[in-house]
């Protein structure tokens, strides 16, 4: 939510307000505004921010498969390229 929090006001309600109606040329416009505040990169750093959190307290339990595996999912997820 901190991410949301940091993005310009005036982007925010122009974002929202297209969320809720279908016109013509909607998709491109939610496109363009989240591009220009970085929305897409604001959210990656985030997920990076998280998944290192996640993987530390994770490491934390015993060592056992299931832990392995958690840490193993959280760096996969933030790491893929699709």
């Amino acid at each position: 939510m901190r991410a949301v929090r940091r993005l310009p006001r005036c982007l925010l309600t122009s974002f929202f307000s297209l969320c809720f109606s279908q016109g013509p040329g909607d998709i491109d416009e939610a496109v363009d505004l989240l591009s220009r505040c970085d929305a897409l990169a604001r959210a990656k750093d985030l997920a990076y921010v998280q998944a290192e959190l996640a993987i530390e307290n994770v490491m934390r339990l015993a060592p056992s498969d299931a832990r392995d595996g958690l840490a193993r999912l959280a760096y996969k997820i933030v790491s893929r390229q699709h």
